[in-house]
């Protein structure tokens, strides 16, 4: 079942998607950092990708960091809300034969990791689609699509389960993900993924790498 769906704008193959970059890299491979801008309110994240480093911020600042975590892979506390981020190069779930522009992968993406949330024999495993939008090019960050979807029961008015917003980037997908578990946490999480699809970004040439940060 479909929530309100925005449609589409324009057609943006795989391809076209990984623009030219000057990879900017502040970290070793496989590590993920957390830090407070200032005086900002707001938890910014840089991950090591191999064509470039990315960053993204969320709003909050108690962080507490799970430990034993895979590669590619952060869990943690913010605020009191669980999240999730990954990324996942695309051809771990679609064939590299299958010419898939970002429309499908995203869709792609939300059914594999659902395969495998089935496999687990977690609580919530029925798929619900969100959102659909496309957030223009900015600086040396192409167009990203985005999708907003949910892993939760199978009455779909009970809002609790785990929200995901998915973004297209180059070769791979980023990734973050936060549970809900009460109706009052959702317009947190909400916010949380909001700040994700206007934050995340390519890290600039310009930019400077954090000097103190929390792992």
């Amino acid at each position: 079942m479909r929530c309100k769906t925005k449609h589409w704008i324009g057609i943006l193959l795989l391809a076209a998607v990984g623009t030219a970059h000057a990879a900017v890299q502040c970290l070793a491979p496989d590590k993920t950092i957390a830090f407070i801008k200032g005086d900002s309110k707001e938890l910014s994240f840089i991950d090591a990708q191999p064509d470039g480093d990315t960053q993204f911020a969320l709003p909050g600042e108690d962080y507490r960091r799970d430990a034993d975590v895979d590669a590619g892979r952060i869990q943690f506390v913010l605020d009191g809300l669980r999240y999730g981020f990954r990324t996942t190069a695309v051809d771990e779930f679609v064939s590299p034969d299958l010419a898939s522009d970002a429309r499908e992968i995203l869709p792609r993406y939300a059914a594999w990791i659902q395969e495998q949330v089935v496999k687990g024999g977690t609580s919530f495993q029925t798929f619900q689609e969100l959102d659909r939008t496309l957030r223009p090019a900015y600086e040396s960050t192409p167009a990203i699509y985005l999708l907003r979807w949910r892993l939760g029961p199978a009455d779909n008015k009970d809002v609790r389960g785990v929200y995901y917003l998915s973004a297209v980037l180059g070769s791979r997908v980023a990734s973050v993900a936060v549970v809900v578990e009460k109706p009052e946490q959702l317009a947190r999480a909400q916010a949380g993924l909001s700040r994700f699809a206007t934050s995340f970004r390519l890290l600039e040439p310009d930019d400077p790498c954090p000097v103190k940060a929390k792992p």
